[in-house]
């Protein structure tokens, strides 16, 4: 999450919400900016598996649903962790997700979402 959210609790039901483009704040009202990794890679299928609890090709379905009935957009696909870090580091509302050992402690705000919620 951007730094700038720092405090925001999110449940997994809560994190669905939000990659499913269905949560459009947040809490201090500033707009959700969503970024993910290529749907064939596999530290986004692991995420969406575990953690949205669906299969990557069922959100991504969802998100062609949205694009194309006109009433929500998908999120924006970055290519590497260190795109990840960047985009969510530099814009305000931003959320993304990258395996443990790659975030920088110090230029991000994480949370853990815990996975029986």
């Amino acid at each position: 999450m951007n730094a700038g959210l720092e405090g925001e609790q999110l449940s997994n039901n809560d994190l669905l919400r939000v990659y499913a483009m269905k949560k459009r704040t947040w809490s201090n009202g500033e707009p959700v900016v969503v970024y993910t990794l290529p749907n064939k890679s596999r530290q986004h299928r692991d995420f969406v598996y575990n953690y949205l609890r669906m299969q990557s090709h069922h959100l991504s379905r969802l998100w062609h649903k949205l694009v194309f009935s006109g009433t929500g957009s998908k999120p924006e696909v970055v290519n590497s962790a260190a795109e990840m870090l960047e985009k969510v580091a530099n814009t305000p509302g931003a959320i993304g997700y990258l395996d443990g050992t790659e975030v920088n402690m110090a230029s991000q705000s994480v949370i853990a979402v815990d996975a029986h919620d």
